[in-house]
C-alpha cells in the first residue's frame, strides 16, 4: 500500500495535503437530537445527512493526509473526528432507524441494526484503524481499543447474531442494493479489523450465503432494475466483495467463468448514452458518472478489455479526480497505475437488449454519440425504486437530452411511504406515457407490460409491447400496443400507439417530457436546433405545461424548468393508431 502512495504524482499529493490542511482547521459541529429528529417531525433527511457526511469527509481527508505525509500532523484532529464518531449513539441514519420498536425517533439504547450508513462507516473506521493504528496508538493508548470495541458492537456482533435484517435475504423475500452494499462493507470491516480466523470464517460463510440471496434474485441479463446510478451500490459493491473473497482464499474462489456476474459488469456501458448521461428510469439519475474502479475490477476479473477501457473513459469523465473518501482513495490507489495506462474508450453499443429487465436501447451510429438514441422500458410497477412508467421511453439527439425521464428528487419521508405515488414525478403522466381514457398507470406487480417483441438488424431497432395491463381495469383498455422504431437510413424514430378500448370515457392524451421548451408549428414541435417531433395535427390539440423545478437534485440535472407536452386526441374512438416521428 505504502509503495503505491509513493507512486502518486507531486500534484496529486499536493492536492490532498491542501485538503487535509483545511480539514485540520475544521470546527467539528454537534449533531443535535433535534437534527436527528428532523426526519420524524418534518420528513426532511438531507440536513442531517449533509452534516454527518461532512464530518466523515473531514475524517477521510485527515487520514489521507496522514498516509501521504507519513507524519503526525493530522493525528490529533483525526482522533477528534473519530472520537465524535465513536461517541455517536448510532451510525444508523434517521430514515432507517424506523426499524426499531419506537419507529422514527432518537435511536433507542437497545437498537442494534446495520444500515447503509452504519456499514459504510464501519468499513471507513476499520480501514483507517488498519492503516494508521501505530500513529493512533502513539497519540492515545485508548483510541484503538475503543475503535475495536465499537466495530465489534456495531458491526461484527449484529451481523453474526441477526438473520432478521431484511437486506440479508436469509428469511426469504426480494433483496435490493442494500444486500451487496452492506455485505461488501461489513466484509471489509471484518478484514481490516483483523478478527480471528475462526470469526472471519464464520462471518465469511454467512456473507456468502446472504450474497447468494442477492444473486438469486438478479436477472440473467445482468440488468439492475434500480438503474445505473444505483449500480454503484449493487453490482459495483459486489465486485469489491468478490475480489476480497478471491484474495483471502489465495485465488481458490474464482468467479471468472460466471456469466451472470460478467453481465452485471457490462450493464454499465450498455446504459451509457453520452458524456455523463445515462439511461435512467425510476429513481436513477440521468446525469451521473459511475465508479471507475468498480468497472475496472470487473474488467480485470473477466479479462474484458472493453470494460477496462470504459473504466478509463469514466475516470476521464470524472476529470481523474479521486474523491474525498478514504475508502475510494485506497481502492483507486490499488489500480490507478493500470487504469492510467489503459486507453479510454466508451463502447457506445449499437443496441442493448435486456429481456429479463425489459430495458432496450438503440442508437443511430454504433461507436459514437452522434445521431438519435432511444431507450424504452417494459417491466412492472413494483420494481425497486419504482415509478409508474411502463412503456416510458427517452430520446437523445447527438448526445443531448430531447425527451427525458425526470428521475428522482431529494429523498424525504414521503419518498418511501404509502404516499410515494402522490409525488408528481413518480406518476405516469409525468413520464413519456399515455393517459388512457382519463386514467394513469397504477402501482403494483400485476401492472406490467406484456407481449414484448424485439427486432435488431443493420438498419432497424424495433421494440413493441402491450402496456394495457399497467392501467386499472376501469380504463377499459382491450389492448394498447406501443412500438418504437429507430430507422437508421431515414435518421428518425417512430413511436406508434395502436389501441383498442372496450368503451370510450375521456379523450386520450400522449404525454412527453422535455427539458427544452418546444416551439409549435402545424403538426410539428421544434426543440431548438436539436430535433423535431412530428404528429398528425388533425388528430391532436397541443398543450405545453411548464414545470418550475424547486428541488436541487432535479435542478442540477435539468435546469430551472421542464416542460410537459400533451397531445390531446380530438376524437373519442374505440380503435385508432397514433404515430409520432422524431427526426
Amino acid at each position: 500500500m505504502w509503495h503505491k502512495i509513493n507512486s502518486l504524482s507531486a500534484t496529486q499529493k499536493a492536492y490532498y495535503i491542501n485538503l487535509a490542511n483545511k480539514a485540520n482547521e475544521y470546527e467539528w459541529p454537534s449533531i443535535t437530537a433535534s437534527l436527528y429528529l428532523d426526519y420524524k417531525h418534518t420528513g426532511r433527511r438531507v440536513d442531517f445527512e449533509n452534516l454527518h457526511n461532512k464530518r466523515q469527509e473531514m475524517i477521510s481527508l485527515l487520514a489521507i493526509g496522514a498516509m501521504i505525509t507519513n507524519d503526525d500532523t493530522y493525528i490529533p484532529q483525526l482522533v477528534n473526528g473519530l472520537w465524535l464518531l465513536l461517541e455517536e449513539s448510532t451510525w444508523v441514519a434517521p430514515a432507517h432507524i424506523v426499524v426499531q420498536k419506537q419507529g422514527a425517533d432518537l435511536p433507542a439504547v437497545s437498537t442494534s441494526y446495520i444500515d447503509l450508513h452504519a456499514s459504510r462507516t464501519g468499513y471507513r473506521v476499520a480501514l483507517i484503524h488498519f492503516l494508521l493504528k501505530d500513529k493512533l496508538e502513539k497519540y492515545s493508548k485508548v483510541i484503538n481499543q475503543r475503535i475495536a470495541a465499537e466495530l465489534d458492537r456495531r458491526i461484527i456482533k449484529p451481523y453474526l447474531e441477526n438473520n432478521r435484517f431484511f437486506w440479508m435475504g436469509l428469511n426469504g423475500g426480494v433483496v435490493n442494493n442494500w444486500n451487496a452494499f452492506n455485505n461488501a462493507n461489513c466484509f471489509n470491516a471484518l478484514i481490516y479489523s483483523q478478527v480471528s480466523a475462526d470469526t472471519l470464517k464464520q462471518l465469511a460463510q454467512k456473507i456468502i450465503l446472504s450474497s447468494d440471496a442477492f444473486l438469486n434474485h438478479y436477472p440473467a441479463d445482468g440488468g439492475c432494475d434500480e438503474g445505473p446510478s444505483y449500480w454503484d451500490m449493487a453490482g459495483g459493491r459486489l465486485i469489491n466483495l468478490l475480489g476480497q473473497l478471491k484474495a483471502i482464499s489465495a485465488n481458490k474462489i474464482d468467479f471468472a467463468e460466471n456469466k451472470l456476474l460478467h453481465n452485471m459488469g457490462t450493464y454499465t456501458y450498455k446504459m451509457h448514452i453520452s458524456d455523463k448521461f445515462y439511461t435512467n428510469f425510476a429513481d436513477a439519475h440521468a446525469v451521473y458518472t459511475q465508479n471507475p474502479v468498480s468497472i475496472f475490477q470487473y474488467g480485470q476479473m473477466f479479462n474484458d478489455e472493453k470494460l477496462k477501457e470504459y473504466a478509463a473513459f469514466v475516470f476521464g469523465q470524472r476529470n481523474k479526480e479521486w474523491g474525498n473518501d478514504v475508502i475510494d482513495f485506497v481502492d483507486l490507489l490499488k489500480v490507478h497505475q493500470d487504469l492510467a495506462a489503459t486507453t479510454a474508450r466508451a463502447p457506445y453499443p449499437k443496441y442493448t437488449s435486456l429481456p429479463n429487465l425489459q430495458v432496450y436501447t438503440g442508437r443511430e451510429q454504433e461507436g459514437a454519440n452522434k445521431g438519435l438514441f432511444f431507450a424504452i422500458k417494459g417491466g412492472h410497477n413494483n420494481e425497486s425504486h419504482n415509478h409508474n412508467d411502463i412503456g416510458n421511453f427517452i430520446v437523445y439527439a447527438d448526445g443531448n437530452p430531447l425527451l427525458i425521464d425526470v428521475g428522482v428528487g431529494t429523498y424525504t419521508s414521503k419518498t418511501f411511504s404509502k404516499q410515494r405515488y402522490e409525488i408528481w414525478n413518480v406518476q405516469s403522466n409525468w413520464h413519456n406515457c399515455p393517459t388512457i381514457n382519463g386514467f394513469e398507470q397504477k402501482e403494483g406487480r400485476k401492472y406490467a407490460a406484456s407481449n414484448l417483441k424485439e427486432t435488431h438488424n443493420n438498419n432497424v431497432e424495433q421494440i413493441s409491447m402491450d402496456i394495457s395491463k399497467s392501467y386499472p381495469v376501469e380504463a377499459a383498455i382491450a389492448y394498447w400496443n406501443r412500438e418504437i422504431l429507430l430507422n437508421r437510413s431515414k435518421k428518425q424514430i417512430t413511436i406508434t400507439d395502436k389501441f383498442g378500448l372496450n368503451k370510450v370515457i375521456k379523450n386520450n392524451e400522449l404525454n412527453f417530457i422535455s427539458a427544452i421548451k418546444p416551439s409549435l408549428t402545424k403538426g410539428k414541435l421544434n426543440f431548438a436546433d436539436k430535433a423535431s417531433l412530428h404528429f398528425d395535427a388533425t388528430k391532436f390539440d397541443v398543450v405545453i405545461n411548464p414545470k418550475i423545478m424547486d428541488d436541487d437534485r432535479l435542478i442540477n440535472a435539468w435546469g430551472s424548468q421542464i416542460f410537459q407536452i400533451k397531445l390531446i386526441a380530438r376524437n373519442k374512438l374505440l380503435k385508432d393508431n397514433y404515430q409520432i416521428i422524431i427526426r
